[in-house]
């Protein structure tokens, strides 16, 4: 497991404004695209880059792990329920 590093203060302060501010932006781009897309496309996409955004930062920091079947189903609904279908509602 790496060894984790105490950030700055001023440093985390910065890191969530950028979430918050690309959270944030999600919403803009979501009422766009649905004027282009159907919601269920636009989920679909907004999922699927979102996994393959945490895959990417996750390998980069050598913490993507082999998941069993068993917890993959959970894992799976659970990313469902809260992504998916919570993007499905906004949409």
């Amino acid at each position: 497991m790496p060894e984790r590093r105490r950030r700055s203060p001023s440093r985390a302060l910065a890191e969530a404004l950028f979430a918050v501010a690309i959270w944030g932006g999600t919403f803009v781009a979501t009422k766009r695209a649905l004027g282009e897309a159907s919601p269920a496309l636009v989920v679909w996409i907004r999922s699927g880059l979102g996994a393959l955004v945490l895959a990417a930062v996750a390998a980069g920091r050598g913490e993507l792990a082999r998941v069993g079947g068993r917890d993959l189903a959970r894992l799976a609904f659970l990313g469902f329920l809260g992504i998916a279908f919570h993007q499905w509602l906004q949409a």
